[in-house]
């Protein structure tokens, strides 16, 4: 004689009602953890930009001084924009293809800003130069920087000493 072990009517899957409050919890939690998440991508752009510029200026250094010529760091505040040497003349005054001749141009993320560029020499095209000298020295001059990070503003500054060329980045402020 052969006994039956399952009952008839019952089966192995969800229910509607199990399923809908899995997906309540997951969407909830989804909306808890994305802004933070979010954050986190942006701090991560502010830390890549920051260590791109300082990366700029060291790069602009060590070519003077190696090549035995004088190098700069272009910085087009208004635009968020800055490269490391200088472009060509028709990019510097506004005309032709806006290419650079062997130079990258950087740029802040969207919700970052120069908010202050002091020291170094400005040309035509509000362009501003921080030059650096094959002995070592600099024009010297400070980036203030302002990113919107989640809603918090953080500001920080880069300064480039005027003797060694070195840069130095504060701690965000604001």
């Amino acid at each position: 004689m052969l006994k039956r072990s399952a009952r008839v009517g019952s089966s192995k899957g969800f229910t509607l009602i199990e399923l809908v409050v899995v997906m309540v919890i997951l969407a909830v939690t989804a909306v808890l953890v994305l802004p933070s998440v979010q954050g986190g991508m942006r701090q991560r752009e502010v830390r890549r930009s920051l260590q791109r510029f300082v990366a700029s200026v060291r790069r602009a250094s060590s070519r003077a001084t190696f090549e035995r010529k004088r190098e700069s760091v272009a910085v087009w505040p208004l635009e968020g924009k800055w490269s490391v040497g200088v472009p060509r003349q028709e990019f510097l005054y506004g005309e032709g293809d806006g290419t650079a001749s062997s130079s990258k141009i950087f740029e802040l993320p969207e919700f970052g800003r120069f908010e202050e560029v002091l020291g170094g020499r400005v040309v035509p095209g509000d362009v501003v130069l921080f030059d650096f000298y094959p002995a070592g020295g600099s024009s010297g001059g400070s980036v203030e920087i302002l990113y919107d990070v989640g809603g918090e503003q953080q500001r920080w500054t880069l300064s480039i000493d005027p003797l060694l060329s070195d840069v130095r980045v504060e701690a965000p402020q604001g």
